[in-house]
Order: C-alpha cells, then structure tokens, then sequence
C-alpha cells in the first residue's frame, strides 16, 4: 500500500532550504517552490519522516499532509512529472 503526500515547507536559510529541495528530489516530484508531492511506500513514508526532523529550527515549518480517500488531482500548470493516481483528491 503506497502512501500519497504533499510536503511543503517554509524554510529562512537558504543553504539548508536548498539542501530539503534536493533531498525531496528522492521521494517525490517538485509542483512549486516549496511543495513536492510523493506516493511513498511505508517505509519510504517514515525515512522522510526521519530525514526531515533535521530540518527542523526556529521560524522555519514543515508540513507533511497525507491525502486518503477517493481523489483526483486538478493541475492547471504544465507540471508533467505530478504524481499521478485516480483515487486522490486534493
């Protein structure tokens, strides 16, 4: 069973902003700025879990949302590498 996410995240410095973006880069696909998207397996679920708590400083966020259920993605942009599943909505 895979895990389907979107992380996004707010971080000051930008050595280390960068340094999350391409560590992201190996669990999911970049739709803006700030916010990948991955369907992850469980196990893949809790090594970015851990990889992303040494990110963690003051002023800086973090947000991992899990979308469960039947959904569908609605893209208006030419991202072509966005995770694609039938049964997500966002």
């Amino acid at each position: 069973m895979n895990i389907y996410i979107v992380v996004i995240y707010d971080i000051s410095n930008n050595k280390k902003r960068n340094k999350l973006a391409k560590e992201m880069r190996g669990y999911g696909y970049r739709v803006q700025r700030s916010s990948f998207e991955c369907n992850l397996d469980v196990n893949a679920f809790k090594r970015l879990k851990r990889a992303l708590k040494k990110y963690e400083g003051e002023g800086d966020s973090i947000r991992i949302y899990r979308i469960i259920g039947n959904s569908n993605i609605i893209a208006y942009d030419s991202n072509k590498k966005m995770v694609e599943n039938d049964d997500l909505y966002i």
